[in-house]
């Protein structure tokens, strides 16, 4: 009877889980896809990924991934109304084979209602004709993030771009200060500092 019965709710549960793309209204996770990254038409350099129009509050998760490097990057960042002092950004992992494929990204802003821009730095290393994908995860606030498909990166009049350095083993930063709080690869952390120089002990 009890196997029954947790036979019965693993169904339940799980039409549930996957029945639902959607929370309270909102989707759960959207994806661009370039299926054969060309070298030719896409060379090294930035990418814009995400756009939150009219500025608007804008904090959200993405995961990028390429195919050949195998390369993942997971990150949250939140931009409203292109307050900067307000910014943040964190980068909860980033795992490779060869190389990192997106070893820094940048938000672009200005104005308080102008639009806001997310762009990626690829450096596609043996991609030629892979796919690359990025996801966009729990952006639940009206006007949100909303995903660009890969297009060409670029700074327009008026604006400010901040890097961040995200070939890192976790990052927090913001605007203002970009990464603030860095772990690198080789263990060291940084605390108010973009360079971290002393090991973890």
């Amino acid at each position: 009877m009890k196997k029954h019965l947790v036979i019965l709710l693993l169904i339940i549960c799980s039409g549930y889980c996957y029945a639902q793309p959607a929370f309270n209204g909102k989707q759960l996770i959207d994806v661009t896809t370039i299926t054969n990254w060309n070298f030719a038409a896409r060379p090294e350099g930035w990418y814009r990924i995400a756009t939150v129009s009219g500025g608007g509050r804008g904090n959200a998760t993405f995961e990028l991934r390429d195919e050949a490097d195998h390369t993942t990057l997971r990150f949250e960042v939140g931009l409203n109304y292109n307050t900067q002092a307000g910014s943040s950004l964190t980068v909860a992992n980033h795992s490779y084979y060869s190389a990192a494929t997106f070893p820094k990204i940048r938000l672009i802003s200005a104005d308080t209602y102008a639009n806001e821009y997310l762009e990626v730095y690829v450096d596609p290393h043996n991609n030629d004709n892979q796919p690359f994908y990025a996801y966009l995860i729990h952006a639940f606030a009206d006007g949100d993030w909303t995903l660009i498909n890969w297009t060409a990166g670029a700074v327009p009049a008026g604006y400010t771009a901040t890097e961040f350095d995200t070939n890192q083993l976790f990052t927090v930063g913001n605007v203002p200060n970009k990464n603030i709080l860095p772990i690198s690869r080789n263990g060291y952390v940084g605390i108010g500092t973009t360079t971290p120089h002393e090991p973890y002990l």
